[in-house]
């Protein structure tokens, strides 16, 4: 999270340095929108197209790979998976991004 120093309350949290992502000053969390999940511009997209490419969950794994991307990603730190047939390694591999969307690695193959 960003913090930044506001002459009227000390250490709260700049709803700015987000962008245009929702903020709620009361909870102090913020969510990303439809838009930043998905990548792109979600109008004439109907429920059953976003239900399957985005789903919603957690899992603890290891990324591989680390030295050969430039994104980077701290332990227990929210990523996103996006699957990658076109690998010419793994058909199926899952690429794994950091927040910013920069590629960090892949998943382990078991």
């Amino acid at each position: 999270m960003a913090w930044k120093f506001l002459s009227d309350f000390p250490w709260e949290l700049d709803p700015d340095l987000y962008g245009d992502r929702h903020y709620n000053p009361f909870t102090r969390e913020f969510y990303p929108s439809l838009e930043d999940i998905v990548g792109a511009s979600v109008a004439g997209v109907t429920d059953e197209d976003l239900d399957s490419n985005v789903l919603f969950g957690s899992l603890r794994g290891s990324v591989v790979g680390l030295r050969y991307y430039t994104g980077v990603v701290n332990n227990n730190e929210m990523v996103a998976l996006q699957r990658e047939p076109a690998n010419p390694y793994d058909k199926n591999a899952i690429k794994v991004n950091n927040v910013n969307g920069e590629q960090v690695g892949h998943i382990k193959r078991n």
